[in-house]
């Protein structure tokens, strides 16, 4: 997961990034569908006006990403959100926001969002959100981070996790330190397809369905690539 804004190459060669964006206000949905054109690797497909409207056009449109902001009329936006991740090959879906509050924070994570950004963020961020996004990973504004792991501590404490292999640990301790999953790959000499896979061993272990609530596990419980042999967790 990233929290700050970073250079990412771009090859012609590589599809482009089909995206939507739903909101309510023109002018803000305006703005960033145009700064989503400016870049290299993004298509912007379409524009939605409400939560329904994305539904409409998610159906008819091939696509990768929805930036979906959280407050529009008609439909509860959660709604919007559950149906869409449950249609067969469904885009990903970043939520786009000036909502900070921690229950609308883990509400849409919960319910599948890839993303959470705040309407300050600068437009470079909102395209590393998207490419994020469309790559399966999770990309949180810093201060959204900081709401998710204030979260996790003050939440009741989970039984104790099943145990992680060697290399669940290290792969766990290195997402911890907040690198992408072909950075994880560059780090342990593997393939970026086997790191995903045990991540995906790792959030089912800790009861997680986001890269943010596993930083934030990680991050409650201390677990670090210093202390994971002595670690409970460590097999």
């Amino acid at each position: 997961m990233h929290s700050h804004a970073q250079s990412t190459p771009v090859h012609a060669a590589a599809p482009l990034i089909r995206v939507l964006v739903a909101d309510d206000h023109p002018i803000v949905r305006r703005a960033i569908a145009h700064e989503l054109s400016q870049q290299l690797d993004i298509e912007v497909r379409g524009q939605a006006m409400n939560g329904q409207d994305a539904l409409c056009q998610i159906h008819a449109l091939a696509l990768d990403v929805v930036l979906l902001d959280i407050n529009m009329p008609g439909r509860r936006t959660i709604d919007v959100l559950k149906e869409i991740t449950m249609l067969p090959n469904s885009p990903r879906v970043v939520m786009l926001t000036a909502h900070d509050e921690p229950e609308y924070i883990m509400a849409m994570l919960k319910a599948g969002a890839k993303g959470y950004v705040l309407k300050d963020e600068s437009p470079e961020n909102i395209s590393v959100a998207v490419r994020a996004a469309a790559r399966g990973e999770v990309w949180l504004s810093p201060p959204v981070l900081m709401h998710v792991v204030n979260y996790q501590v003050t939440e009741p404490a989970e039984p104790a996790a099943p145990l992680l292999s060697p290399r669940e640990q290290e792969v766990f301790a290195q997402l911890i330190q907040g690198k992408d999953n072909q950075e994880i790959a560059d780090h342990l000499c593997i393939s970026e397809r086997t790191v995903r896979f045990h991540l995906g061993n790792i959030y089912d272990k800790l009861g997680v369905r986001s890269r943010g609530e596993a930083m934030a596990w990680g991050i409650r419980e201390h677990f670090s690539q210093e202390n994971s042999r002595a670690h409970p967790l460590a097999a």
